[in-house]
């Protein structure tokens, strides 16, 4: 930060006069992202949070208590504004309405999106699990748009990918890595087995939620996935396969 200093300067017998030439203002960046701006535009109600690192129970804790007094502090507002929009168009039409029988129109404005930027390795699909489901239920009534950075990797994916249609957003350099599901287990042989058949069921919903959020078919990702441990993607790659809708 510069430190500006004015100084008081010495009164001078003759006055002397230049002209200034005229200040172009400058010009804005040509490739500034018409999308970033929008995103980064001042509003009135402006509801953002990130999700920066594991995933795991305390990270979830803090992601569905935002998401949830977010969703409702939102509510709240449009109701009171719509209260506040009837009041005033009937006070308005009131004359009208009582002598012709006018029905009185409101048109409410849509709420606003709540912004969910993400950079994770991944974690628990447990807790993975928990987010998204919180993120469809508040995608009921309020869009969540959420912008990757940095990684967005594992158990983030879906996470990303389950973003309010068209409002889901990768940094020009961010990385996507979608694998297998890993776990680990040890005992006797029944709860072994036991186990392995929930490891596979876990596989089978991190496909599924893959597939109804993206283009990509659960026959396609469980091709992909049987041919590499990790697959990388820049984010190119995952707005082609529909894992996100626009790069920053």
């Amino acid at each position: 930060m510069r430190n500006l200093r004015m100084t008081k300067q010495p009164a001078k017998k003759t006055e002397i006069t230049e002209e200034v030439p005229e200040q172009t203002p400058p010009k804005k960046e040509e490739d500034k992202s018409a999308l970033l701006q929008a995103l980064l535009s001042e509003e009135d109600d402006f509801y953002a949070f990130t999700l920066v690192g594991d995933i795991e129970e305390k990270s979830c804790n803090e992601v569905v208590s935002t998401l949830i007094s977010m969703h409702h502090t939102i509510e709240k507002k449009m109701e009171a504004r719509l209260e506040e929009q009837i009041i005033e168009k009937t006070a308005e039409m009131q004359d009208e309405a009582e002598e012709e029988g006018v029905q009185i129109v409101i048109e409410q404005e849509p709420p606003p999106d709540i912004k969910m930027y993400i950079s994770t390795s991944g974690g628990a699909a447990d807790d993975m699990f928990a987010m998204y489901d919180v993120m469809k239920w508040v995608q009921r009534s309020v869009d969540i748009s959420t912008i990757g950075i940095g990684k967005v990797m594992s158990a983030g994916v879906p996470l990303l990918a389950a973003g309010t249609k068209g409002k889901r957003y990768l940094a020009e350099n961010a990385r996507v890595m979608i694998h297998n599901a890993s776990a680990g287990a040890v005992g006797i042989i029944p709860t072994m087995e036991e186990e392995i058949n929930e490891f596979k069921n876990i596989q089978d919903m991190y496909i599924r939620l893959l597939s109804e959020n993206t283009n990509m078919s659960e026959k396609k990702i469980r091709s992909m996935l049987k041919k590499k441990a990790n697959i990388y993607l820049s984010a190119k790659q995952a707005v082609e396969l529909g894992i996100a809708d626009h790069i920053l």
